[in-house]
């Protein structure tokens, strides 16, 4: 009867921080739009007005989002490759949950735990291949930018202060990354890297043009290259500024603002409407789904 009582105490904690979580999770994403210039209501009705004449490019832009996190799942299941074998099933309850709690911890924190913690036996190693695909995916993001200063730089966009400025920030990055890679080939987990630099680079390029083709159906005077390196240049600053993610949307659409004021580019409404749009897709939606099946699935995978 005691230890009855005792699962049943342990369902109930465990229903209870789930419901929590979600709770918190719901409760900052109507908060970051208290002070936002319109209000969530809004810019999805102005959204769904922008986009109801044109199904196709709605189902091509969704389908890219599913693309994104198929191969994010994908890249999940080779990283714990070297430690265990999983499914594709097993690594799409993994991703999104720990997904779903990454949400509401700054640098992913949450996710690296929750994906440690499936792995009783292996926590450190698990956790270490973690940050390491976080930072491959990083210095994409940090590559792709840093490139795009030195355009807007050689092309009179913005001054010598600040192309050192983003670029000492670059390297930096650059190098904490190269002497991690250095501890993970110690560690003999340094298998697979070049297929998951490879979906990590393929990921950035979807996701980035997914940004690139909303804003410009939005706003078609944009449709020209310097969109496309201005919103490398958004991520990359976006990127560097540790927050949870839940604030994604305020932080590129503030960051989108700035970038494209910079250089005389102003088109706020639209950039505001593509980061929610963005952020609904990419953000919203798979860590939704995570919540879901923390609920609907009260017991966990199989833990190695």
């Amino acid at each position: 009867m005691i230890l009855n009582l005792s699962d049943k105490s342990k369902k109930i904690i465990v229903l209870t921080g789930k419901l929590f979580i979600i709770g918190l999770a719901i409760f900052l994403i109507n908060e970051q739009f208290a002070n936002y210039p319109e209000s969530i209501t809004q810019l999805l009705l102005n959204s769904i007005l922008n986009f109801n004449s044109n199904l196709k490019l709605v189902f091509f832009i969704f389908l890219l989002t599913v693309v994104n996190w198929t191969l994010e799942i994908i890249k999940w299941q080779i990283t714990v490759h070297p430690l265990h074998v999983i499914t594709f099933k097993t690594a799409f309850h993994q991703s999104l949950k720990s997904f779903a709690i990454a949400t509401i911890t700054p640098f992913k924190i949450g996710e690296i735990g929750l994906k440690a913690y499936y792995y009783k036996n292996n926590r450190k190693n698990i956790a270490l291949l973690s940050t390491y695909t976080n930072m491959l995916q990083f210095s994409v993001t940090v590559i792709f930018g840093f490139f795009g200063t030195l355009i807007l730089y050689f092309e009179n966009y913005i001054d010598l202060v600040k192309l050192i400025i983003l670029s000492l920030i670059a390297v930096t990055i650059l190098v904490i990354k190269y002497h991690f890679n250095k501890l993970v080939k110690t560690k003999k987990l340094y298998l697979h890297s070049f297929k998951i630099f490879s979906l990590a680079f393929t990921r950035y390029l979807i996701f980035s043009s997914q940004y690139f083709i909303i804003l410009t159906y939005l706003e078609p005077d944009l449709f020209n290259v310097l969109t496309l390196i201005l919103i490398y240049i958004t991520y990359y600053l976006s990127s560097i500024i540790p927050l949870f993610s839940l604030f994604d949307v305020v932080i590129k659409g503030s960051v989108s603002i700035f970038v494209f004021n910079e250089i005389g580019l102003k088109f706020n409404d639209s950039l505001l409407s593509a980061s929610f749009i963005m952020w609904t897709l990419n953000f919203i939606l798979p860590s939704m789904i995570g919540f879901y099946l923390m609920i609907h699935n009260p017991k966990l995978l199989k833990r190695y």
